[in-house]
């Protein structure tokens, strides 16, 4: 078990310096991204009245373009 701990405590003073700092520079440019996940609900069977089954999760949707996740 002491050859753990002071081979933990070693790799905790060696792996630090390990570490490049000249990779950490980096210009002042602004970077702008993006990101959108769409889908598209259609149920087949078409009640009448427009009421479905309420096991799944957005069961009042018909025929429309939904936004799961969007994020800039």
């Amino acid at each position: 078990m002491k050859k753990y701990i002071a081979a933990f405590l070693l790799a905790g003073f060696f792996l630090p310096k390990a570490q490049n700092t000249d990779s950490a520079k980096t210009d002042a440019k602004l970077k702008i991204s993006a990101y959108a996940e769409l889908f598209y609900t259609y149920d087949f069977n078409e009640p009448s009245g427009g009421n479905r089954q309420n096991f799944l999760y957005s069961y009042n949707r018909h025929n429309e373009v939904n936004l799961n996740l969007g994020f800039i």
